[in-house]
């Protein structure tokens, strides 16, 4: 299967690919992770970051990327958690044809968060440098007004400013159908 985290930089998709990777035993491909290596800019150590750090070459590239990584995963029979902003639809295209292609099941989930809680959390990881991503809140309000495509047909959205049981047993029913309804080892 390859699940695909679609929302906005900071609304919780690295922790709700986590969460899921937990679920299904799958592995986590993540844009922060393949940009960094690809490109060399670690978080925090990259001085004078501008709010759009990366060209859209790079961006396209660490997509093909990503995407070739999960291609390679799903053909061992293991499922992809990909942990990307996929702020363009032509992404989300190109993943649903990576599953296509490989005979998996695609599932896209549309992560949101309350803009206050989203910028507070952010706010805090770059004051404590405790997260993997380079960006801050200023990146998040850039994207969604200039760049970020919503796309319509997800088959989850996932609020992380909710923490509730509730929602992730909604999604865990929605990956693994066939596990029985008790079974909530990874909720």
């Amino acid at each position: 299967m390859l699940i695909v985290l679609h929302g906005l930089p900071g609304v919780g998709k690295s922790t709700l690919a986590g969460k899921i990777q937990e679920m299904t035993d799958g592995m986590v491909l993540g844009s922060n992770y393949i940009r960094r290596h690809i490109f060399g800019c670690d978080s925090y150590t990259c001085a004078n970051v501008s709010l759009m750090p990366f060209t859209d070459q790079e961006i396209i590239l660490s997509y093909r990327t990503i995407l070739y990584c999960a291609e390679l995963v799903l053909s061992c029979g293991k499922t992809v958690i990909m942990d990307a902003t996929f702020q363009k639809k032509m992404y989300i295209e190109m993943a649903k044809e990576t599953a296509r292609k490989t005979g998996h099941k695609f599932v896209l989930i549309k992560v949101i968060c309350d803009e206050a809680i989203c910028k507070q959390r952010m706010d805090e990881r770059v004051k404590n440098k405790t997260s993997d991503s380079i960006v801050g809140y200023d990146h998040h309000l850039k994207v969604k007004e200039e760049i970020f495509e919503e796309y319509p047909q997800a088959e989850f959205t996932y609020d992380s400013s909710q923490h509730d049981k509730l929602q992730l047993e909604e999604l865990r029913l929605l990956l693994l159908p066939e596990l029985p309804q008790s079974h909530n080892s990874a909720i």
